[in-house]
């Protein structure tokens, strides 16, 4: 019984503690109410060192309007910054090389991207060089010094190149277009071009103790490249690769400088881009008891090679391969799926077949599975596209219930 009335009085003080708390509040309140002449005066006091403080003339103004934020030279103008620019005074007499190069090869590989920073003296413009597997660097292309970038074209993937490039200085002296192969009267006096002896064509200048450079450009099939930059007073080339309808263009020079290279840079162009996958296709029953037909579309990507073929018993599984390879059936006008005759003359009675450069047949368009299938049995077939390089179509098999993820495609 002791023990409650220690519990109520414990209560009680707590409770007369909160009360007197809050009449103190509430008096001192009403204190400085009373206290006050005006209902405003508590605001506007005159003494308070608040009320002198200027107000901004845009005070309330819209932030994102203020053009002092949003536009960024007035900001410089307000906040007192400017750019900053930078240049390399260069020695008398010397020819500065381009700095930053830089190499970039996409997805589908077959080129290479190369871009530099501008040299830091007046030139004529850039040579571009490469090397491969080791080998001494030589010029791919000349750009005029307004350009600081080249692409090149004439790369295979998998093979890793390096490149560098120089500044050059110039004087054209003379020029000679369209040097036509064995032409009787070319119309270029001091050059002509001659089928070799052995193979290629041999281009050839007329002796000229001022000409420094010399530049070969090659025309074949409506585009033109340099295939030759040649100095020490050369006065021949041998285009090993040169045709009887290849037409030349021949640049002179009195005057050819170049500079120190740029830091040399490697680079592997490669093929990690998956093809397109086939279309249309159909799975039918042959009607034998053991073989499945199964045709389809081939797609249109330039590197395509064959169409892989996975067999599941299971629905949703990929299963094991049962075809990665070139097919050699095809479908016929009747829509029958016939093996491609082996000998070239019956091979020519049914058709034309298109072949690689080994004269092998690509890929057509149909195949006969009657591996390990039987009566009764239910088969599930996934095709896929292969190109040249091994990359492969997405086996990602389309769920029977839909799609269950909405974050995936």
């Amino acid at each position: 019984m002791l023990v409650q009335k220690k519990k109520i009085s414990k209560k009680m003080l707590i409770l007369w503690v909160g009360v007197f708390g809050v009449a103190l509040i509430a008096g001192l309140f009403v204190y400085q109410i009373s206290t006050s002449t005006t209902p405003n005066e508590g605001l506007t006091n005159t003494n308070s060192s608040f009320s002198k403080l200027p107000i901004p003339k845009d005070f309330g103004k819209d932030v994102f309007a203020d053009p002092r934020l949003n536009d960024l030279e007035d900001h410089a103008a307000v906040t007192g910054m400017t750019e900053q620019y930078q240049v390399r005074v260069a020695a008398r007499g010397t020819i500065e090389p381009p700095e930053n190069l830089e190499l970039f090869s996409n997805s589908f590989g077959g080129k290479v991207f190369i871009s530099w920073s501008p040299s830091a003296t007046d030139v004529t413009g850039y040579a571009v060089e490469r090397a491969t597997s080791g080998g001494s660097f030589q010029q791919i292309a000349f750009v005029s010094k307004d350009v600081t970038n080249y692409e090149d074209t004439n790369v295979i993937n998998g093979q890793s190149y390096t490149y560098q490039v120089k500044s050059v200085v110039t004087h054209e002296k003379n020029r000679w277009n369209t040097i036509r192969v064995d032409a009787v009267t070319s119309g270029n006096d001091g050059v002509s071009a001659e089928t070799a002896s052995s193979s290629g064509v041999l281009i050839s200048f007329a002796s000229d103790d001022s000409v420094v450079a010399v530049k070969v450009f090659r025309a074949r099939n409506g585009s033109s490249s340099l295939i030759a930059t040649l100095v020490n007073k050369e006065r021949n080339y041998l285009d090993t690769e040169g045709r009887a309808t290849d037409t030349y263009e021949v640049i002179a020079f009195d005057q050819y400088a170049e500079s120190d290279a740029t830091q040399d840079a490697t680079v592997t162009p490669k093929d990690t881009a998956a093809p397109m996958p086939p279309t249309e296709i159909k799975v039918t029953n042959v009607g034998d008891g053991n073989s499945v037909m199964i045709t389809w579309m081939n797609p249109l990507d330039e590197d395509f090679d064959h169409v892989k073929i996975y067999r599941s018993f299971k629905q949703g599984m990929l299963g094991t391969v049962i075809k990665d390879e070139r097919s050699n059936y095809y479908l016929t006008s009747d829509g029958s799926c016939v093996p491609i005759p082996t000998d070239q003359t019956e091979r020519a009675k049914v058709g034309a077949f298109l072949t690689d450069q080994d004269g092998n047949v690509l890929e057509t368009d149909c195949v006969i599975d009657s591996s390990s299938t039987s009566e009764g049995t239910t088969n599930y077939y996934t095709l896929t596209s292969v190109d040249r390089n091994g990359n492969e179509s997405a086996t990602n098999i389309v769920s029977p219930y839909g799609r269950t993820n909405p974050f995936l495609p």
